[in-house]
């Protein structure tokens, strides 16, 4: 790693941007700004990103912005300091030029859905075996969880879970376990330090706590959770982005191969980032779950990996810096 990246272009936002999404093939991605509105881009055969959309409707800073698997079609999800979310999806259609057929594109928004009584600081699509579905978490301290209706028509959409999953707490950000033969499950993190694994239980019906991964802290409020893609691990990896400009990588594991809570344990903190140091907003795993990518507010973006030999996770020598010019 040599410090340095491939690209970079003017994302034409009169705001702060505050997130920033690939699609699945990495070819498009998302932009959200604290201008209330969300740009899109889209990669051409020179390897240069064009825009190509913008979307305008919510009425407040817009956090987060995600894409749905390709399988249920170029489809959006975003939250805002309006307490909304939004659903919106691209729309194509057949239309005939003067030299032949050419195909036209555009985007709508499909649903808006307000249940929330606060800013909604995080939301994020369901791993695709769980169907067209996506929670979002506020600082009225809940999360909800809704599915679509019809995958056909997305302006239908149901709430099939509420839950609080911090009384009086603000909660920051989410991350869905996208592994396979076990009961829904996804971590929270919140502004009073805590973080946490949430599961759904079909006996009960209900989400609940199997596992705190890190008790209430003030000091070190949790900007940003993600729980690593898993290929074949016999573990989980779970990382975590705080205020205080540290992070942590968490290895648990769920022996029983079942969603009982005593089957769950942790194996293993490794810290990352530097306390004192500059805040840490983001950390977000690749494909694999074996590189862990980490910004903070200093411009810079960091690549963690796994030292086997010495049971750590080292940073790269050189980080990405961003550039002012």
């Amino acid at each position: 790693m040599d410090g340095s990246f491939s690209s970079r272009f003017d994302s034409g936002h009169e705001g702060l941007v505050h997130d920033i999404a690939y699609d699945f093939f990495g070819k498009r991605l998302a932009t959200a700004s604290s201008d209330r509105t969300i740009r899109l881009f889209e990669r051409n055969a020179e390897g240069a990103w064009a825009e190509d959309g913008v979307l305008s409707g919510h009425k407040g800073s817009i956090w987060r912005v995600r894409w749905a698997h390709p399988e249920f079609g170029q489809v959006l999800v975003s939250c805002s300091y309006d307490g909304k979310v939004r659903v919106w999806e691209e729309k194509r259609a057949a239309g005939t030029g003067s030299d032949g057929v050419f195909h036209k594109s555009s985007w709508v928004m499909c649903a808006e859905l307000s249940d929330a009584r606060s800013n909604v600081a995080d939301v994020q699509f369901s791993p695709r075996h769980l169907g067209l579905r996506f929670a979002a978490c506020s600082h009225d301290g809940f999360v909800r969880v809704y599915e679509a209706v019809d995958v056909l028509n997305l302006s239908n959409w149901s709430l099939t879970d509420e839950f609080e999953a911090g009384k009086a707490k603000m909660l920051s950000c989410l991350s869905w376990d996208c592994s396979t033969g076990c009961a829904p499950s996804m971590v929270i993190g919140d502004q009073e330090g805590c973080a946490k694994i949430w599961e759904y239980s079909e006996q009960y019906r209900k989400w609940h706590v199997v596992m705190t991964l890190k008790d209430r802290d003030p000091t070190r409020m949790v900007r940003d959770v993600s729980w690593a893609p898993n290929l074949g691990r016999s573990y989980g990896l779970i990382a975590a982005a705080f205020s205080d400009g540290s992070g942590s990588i968490w290895r648990i594991s769920n022996s029983a191969g079942h969603p009982e809570p005593a089957s769950w344990e942790l194996e293993k903190e490794y810290e990352i980032g530097e306390v004192g140091g500059s805040e840490m907003w983001r950390v977000e795993w690749n494909i694999t779950g074996t590189a862990l990518a980490t910004s903070s507010d200093n411009g810079t973006v960091q690549i963690y990996h796994q030292n086997i030999a010495k049971n750590t996770w080292e940073a790269s020598e050189a980080p990405i810096r961003a550039s002012s010019t």
